[in-house]
């Protein structure tokens, strides 16, 4: 699933050099930018329509929520076959009252529940790495994303909407490597490697402004580490909590990594205009270093059964 996302960058990219750049005047068209929010806004409009149109609620979801003939209508449908199965509806209040301290604790849940349980003692030390490697992968990819563009105006691209398509292709080599090596390495150390090996492209970007070359080539390969750090670490909070709590603290490590892009961009913002490109890049690099060494303090799961409470 993932993969799309790297060819959704790569759409937004190429979409970007066709509104807001003159190849033959060589120059930026800033007062195209209402036309290219319209167009990038679309795939947004239409995947809500699809959503509501084709997407089936989860059947765990609505087990736990005693909603049984939905979620068993459920199943069909994504199974195929949308009839009713009086057997499989069985099956499924079965399994419910075989696990009612599961439901209990699901209907239960609301937000304070919620935050007790994650910050409580079996728990609390999963939550705060994470939290932590969120903000920090969040404030150092999307930092340097956000403001790809100008960073290579700034070390003297000619076309710089031309090495941001590149720059969204590099997604995919880092997508391929975490595919590749998810199930074959522990997650761990696939999130520590490429959180460090990100770090390096960093800081060696710092000195490699000098060519258009060398910045392409770490530039590349610090959005692949970006990639491949991001698949790892979504797999890993998936299944560091019990499963009643688990969508629940997703949506907080993600409202941690949101926090983190906010900050980052204003921080950018600022030093783009009153510091140079190595600044950034240094302050992306220790970003990308912290949050290694906070990867190594994770325990990895791998392989092992998810907990439900």
């Amino acid at each position: 699933v993932a993969w799309f996302w790297c060819v959704g960058l790569f759409a937004t990219a190429v979409v970007a050099r066709a509104f807001l750049y003159d190849s033959q005047a060589k120059e930026s068209l800033p007062d195209q930018w209402p036309m290219f929010a319209v167009v990038a806004g679309l795939p947004a409009g239409i995947c809500s329509i699809l959503v509501k149109l084709f997407m089936v609620e989860s059947p765990r979801f609505l087990t736990l929520k005693q909603r049984y003939q939905e979620a068993a209508a459920s199943l069909l449908r994504m199974s195929g076959n949308p009839k009713n199965d009086s057997l499989l509806l069985d099956r499924i209040e079965r399994l419910s009252v075989q696990t009612p301290s599961i439901i209990q604790k699901s209907l239960g849940l609301d937000f304070r529940e919620g935050v007790r349980t994650i910050l409580s003692p079996s728990l609390f030390r999963y939550t705060f790495i994470l939290c932590l490697i969120w903000f920090l992968l969040s404030f150092s990819g999307y930092g340097i994303s956000s403001w790809i563009g100008e960073l290579f105006k700034k070390v003297g691209f000619e076309d710089p909407y031309a090495a941001s398509i590149l720059y969204a292709s590099a997604s995919v080599p880092g997508n391929i490597f975490a595919t590749a090596l998810i199930e074959r390495l522990e997650r761990r150390k696939l999130l520590t490697y490429s959180l460090a090996l990100g770090a390096f492209s960093a800081f060696l970007f710092v000195f490699s402004t000098n060519s258009k070359m060398l910045v392409l080539i770490t530039v590349c390969l610090y959005q692949a580490c970006v990639t491949s750090s991001w698949n790892t670490v979504d797999a890993i909070t998936s299944e560091s909590f019990p499963s009643v709590v688990r969508s629940f603290a997703f949506g907080i490590m993600t409202s941690f990594g949101r926090t983190g892009a906010i900050v980052s961009n204003l921080l950018n913002g600022v030093l783009f205009e009153d510091a140079s490109v190595g600044a950034v890049l240094f302050i992306t690099g220790c970003s990308m270093f912290i949050a290694a060494v906070a990867a190594i303090q994770l325990k990895d799961l791998t392989g092992l059964e998810l907990r439900e409470t």
